[in-house]
């Protein structure tokens, strides 16, 4: 209020003062505030080396507005020495935390470094995963660029396996398993199977490439590719431990029709792991988890609640039939028992678990089911709102001949 004159007086030092109080009590939002109020030079002289001593702050708690300023000030030498390693890790970094402007800005710097040669060969296809990564989270300049990318050439001899640089190439035409194949092998995981103790030297790891396949993966719908990520944000691989965006992916994945992302949710409520612990929620995920059929689902859910206590369960014989139905495989009716959670008829009223149904049956074929899961994705009920999921899946039903769906399509375009 006091840096925007909103119903007070402007004031600078009163301004800087609460900014302060809650950077110091661990608010980011504080603390990039007060980055900002130091840098953007309309209230006060700039300085540069204050603002990036609480743009440090922000972006170490995780605040994705504060990695991109720095990311801008060391790009553009404003307080501190530039450098473009440094640059380009801090937009890789506020891009990984979901702001669009710090992935366009580091398709940019990626197309900068390529041009002067210092792209390692697995990350020359990365221009364009992050350029399509800031159109997905909304930046129209992000759109702009993905759609003017020319695919790079590809160098005689890039690393092997032969079929790898046929697997960016799918990835990048919009290939979920392919995107999800390359993660796996940039990262590693390929000669980890093979038992090979050390990486042969010709061979090129990148984890950093590897995240944004994964993240590509992720947000063309490969579930395991939302878990693979929130493992490694969870553990910290890559050098980013960020629990809230661990939960954020393994939710996405419980959303999609993945159990174990609904499991791994549900055990973080359990224990209480950089969450309030509430067994109630945990107990909500296990369920979804083993409906899904994911084992470690059920088991949790009979350390949370016994079958006669479960507050989930269909209230009446017609919907536990459908749901036994849609366990065995019956496409239809996992969109008839999704339609009662959703509905909240016959059954508990449950828009989360409803997704979860309609995940299975959209796996199974039914067109209807991709709707459904697209409608709750248009209006944020059950799952996180997203446009570009649901257009994904009103496209799918559209594509498999439902007239309906292709109506939700056109609507979602105005």
């Amino acid at each position: 209020r006091y840096s925007q004159g909103n119903g007070v007086a402007v004031s600078v030092d009163n301004a800087k003062l609460y900014y302060a109080r809650g950077c110091e009590a661990g608010d980011t939002d504080g603390c990039t505030n007060l980055g900002h109020l130091f840098s953007s030079g309309k209230l006060m002289p700039p300085d540069y080396a204050q603002s990036m001593r609480y743009y440090q702050k922000g972006c170490e708690g995780l605040h994705p507005v504060a990695c991109l300023n720095i990311g801008w000030a060391y790009d553009r030498g404003l307080g501190v020495e530039a450098s473009e390693p440094l640059a380009w890790q801090n937009y890789l970094r506020a891009c990984e935390l979901g702001d669009e402007t710090g992935c366009n800005n580091a398709g940019v710097f990626a197309q900068r470094l390529r041009a002067k040669g210092k792209l390692r060969p697995a990350q020359e296809e990365l221009e364009k995963l992050l350029f399509d990564r800031s159109c997905r989270l909304g930046n129209a300049l992000g759109c702009e660029n993905a759609r003017a990318f020319l695919r790079p050439q590809h160098a005689p001899g890039l690393w092997s396996p032969a079929d790898l640089r046929d697997r960016y190439m799918a990835c990048l035409d919009g290939s979920a398993d392919d995107c999800y194949q390359a993660a796996g092998e940039l990262e590693g995981d390929n000669f980890v199977d093979q038992m090979q103790w050390g990486r042969p030297p010709d061979k090129t790891q990148d984890t950093t490439a590897a995240r944004f396949f994964y993240w590509r993966a992720c947000d063309l719908g490969q579930a395991s590719a939302c878990v693979d990520l929130g493992f490694d944000y969870s553990k910290g691989t890559g050098g980013l431990t960020a629990p809230a965006l661990s939960r954020k992916l393994m939710l996405e994945a419980c959303s999609l029709g993945n159990g174990l992302g609904c499991a791994n949710l549900g055990a973080v409520y359990e224990i209480g792991f950089r969450v309030v612990e509430d067994k109630d929620k945990a107990g909500h995920q296990f369920y979804k988890a083993c409906e899904l059929g994911e084992p470690r689902g059920c088991q949790g859910l009979a350390r949370i609640w016994s079958e006669a206590n479960n507050p989930w369960l269909p209230k009446t014989p017609a919907a536990q039939a459908q749901r036994a139905a849609c366990k065995a495989g019956q496409s239809a009716d996992c969109l008839a028992i999704g339609r009662r959670y959703e509905q909240g008829r016959e059954a508990p009223s449950s828009p989360f678990i409803a997704a979860g149904y309609y995940a299975r049956g959209c796996g199974l074929g039914e067109v209807a089911a991709c709707q459904a899961l697209g409608h709750l994705y248009e209006k944020g009920e059950g799952v996180g709102q997203s446009t570009a999921r649901a257009r994904d899946f009103y496209e799918m039903s559209c594509n498999s001949g439902l007239a309906s769906a292709c109506a939700d399509l056109k609507g979602l375009a105005r």
